[in-house]
């Protein structure tokens, strides 16, 4: 399905987390870096290899990178909540972490 871009208010771009994401071959989504500094990286929260089960309560297992885009980004000062499982146990329950998106001087969504 097919989304119409979203729209910032002028002058205002949007932000992230601090989270770069890659996707395996069997459509998971995992935390592949954390920028230094970042809300991701700065709650203690987010490790590097964790899967990303859900962002704001939307499923993106499998889900296309503009749909993740879409999902984290947003309004400095806002709230983005991940569910997220270890790595080293992906088929243990989701623990919750509500970041607050901000802006960096580089990007803070990379997605590969």
């Amino acid at each position: 399905e097919r989304q119409p871009p979203q729209q910032w208010p002028e002058g205002q771009k949007p932000c992230g987390v601090g989270v770069t994401f890659k996707q395996h071959s069997n459509g998971d989504l995992f935390v592949r870096r954390l920028s230094p500094g970042g809300s991701a990286e700065n709650s203690g929260r987010v490790n590097i290899g964790d899967i990303v089960k859900t962002i704001d309560g939307v499923d993106v297992s499998g889900k296309d990178f503009s749909v993740v885009g879409r999902l984290v980004l947003g309004s400095p000062g806002s709230t983005c909540e991940l569910q997220l499982c270890p790595a080293s146990n992906p088929s243990a329950p989701p623990t919750s972490v509500v970041l607050v998106r901000a802006a960096r001087k580089s990007s803070n969504l990379l997605v590969t």
